[in-house]
């Protein structure tokens, strides 16, 4: 098995069906551990034949540890993972026609010369709308499962895996819904003191999509 995706969910009903649709077309497997969803995230998860899903042993959590990347969920599903490469993945992200065509290749080709791989990220700050400003990596979202790499912690809630080894930067973007229940994520990032931008620093430089045929599926139509 060469790659599975790993994520932490809860209440996840709308996103999931196309976040796993797409991560179908080149993951071996989809391992997902629920937090104590109370929508139709658990019975959406279980339609999909390749996804491996789980609850955590200690379901009580608070709003601090799930938003926050020390939550052990991520961790859990990392351990349950079979591939040779893991991708860490939420429920609000896309990812590029590139990555869903070459990620595969790429990986084969890598073997055990890489430790980590490093993603393009681009926040879609509003449906239809995105910041050009975002063209950071993000950091260690995917890792060999031999190698020397440890989950570890980056802004918000974001879970990345870091350490020593060597990492290989993609040409390959994840779209991150930012819109999607940005209010509800916000008051609750307020409530337990997380830092999160304003609305005013989200929309900052905000440009539309490209017309016509182009599609959001390339982060050069985005990145230049």
């Amino acid at each position: 098995m060469l790659l599975s995706a790993v994520m932490r969910v809860l209440n996840e009903e709308k996103e999931l069906p196309d976040c796993l649709t797409a991560l179908s077309t080149f993951c071996d497997e989809i391992v997902i551990v629920d937090c104590g969803s109370t929508d139709r995230t658990l019975e959406i998860a279980e339609q999909y034949s390749m996804v491996r899903l789980y609850s955590m042993p200690q379901p009580s959590i608070s709003g601090k540890v799930h938003f926050t990347a020390a939550y052990p969920a991520v961790a859990y599903a990392v351990e349950q993972a079979q591939g040779k490469w893991r991708l860490i993945w939420d429920a609000d992200e896309r990812p590029c026609a590139r990555m869903q065509a070459e990620l595969r290749p790429l990986l084969e080709h890598l073997g055990t010369t890489t430790d980590m791989v490093a993603l393009r990220g681009v926040h879609l700050v509003e449906e239809g709308h995105y910041r050009p400003v975002w063209t950071s990596r993000a950091p260690g979202r995917i890792a060999r499962a031999a190698g020397v790499a440890q989950l570890t912690g980056s802004w918000m809630q974001d879970a990345v895996f870091g350490g020593t080894g060597k990492v290989y930067q993609a040409d390959m973007t994840l779209f991150h819904r930012y819109f999607v229940r940005r209010a509800q994520k916000n008051a609750i990032y307020d409530a337990i003191g997380i830092p999160h931008p304003t609305d005013a620093q989200a929309h900052d430089g905000m440009t539309p999509w490209p017309s016509g045929v182009c599609r959001p599926d390339c982060e050069r139509c985005f990145l230049g």
